[in-house]
């Protein structure tokens, strides 16, 4: 993937996947994560991408929309829908991810992937999973920070 991809790929890391087929012992399967830019035609949207040998051996392609949103107080929005895995036996148990370059946004700017604003001496990300079974769980990350003059 990454020959295939080369530039547009911005970031790495890596995925667990818990894999519980009907009566056998539930067994993690770990793959690198890759973090691919597929901007086009003014709408930015990226995709993590990793790919799993036995014994679920094949691709996984999350797609992450990336849209404005004007509700809260944060202004962009990214949701990403994780697939059926493992034909729905497959859950992720966790992942780190990196974002390494600079991307051309959607607004024809280049931006970090991930960048934030300080206001008030405060830099807010919200960071949330929406969970087939559990609805979505939201969580605040806050840190002191200085605002450019």
């Amino acid at each position: 993937m990454e020959a295939e991809c080369g530039a547009a790929i911005i970031g790495n890391g890596g995925i667990a996947v818990e894999v519980a087929y009907p009566e056998s012992t539930p067994i993690t399967v770990n793959s690198r994560l890759l973090l691919i830019n597929g901007s086009v035609s003014g709408r930015t949207d990226w995709y993590l991408y990793a790919y799993f040998g036995a014994p679920i051996a094949g691709d996984l392609v999350i797609p992450v929309e990336i849209r404005r949103h004007r509700k809260g107080r944060y202004g962009t929005r990214a949701v990403a829908t994780v697939p059926k895995i493992a034909g729905g036996y497959g859950s992720v148990r966790s992942f780190r991810l990196t974002s390494a370059k600079n991307v051309k946004g959607a607004d024809g700017e280049i931006h970090h992937p991930v960048t934030g604003r300080c206001t008030d001496g405060k830099l807010q990300f919200e960071v949330g999973a929406k969970l087939a079974d559990r609805g979505f769980r939201p969580t605040e990350v806050e840190r002191a920070c200085s605002p450019r003059a």
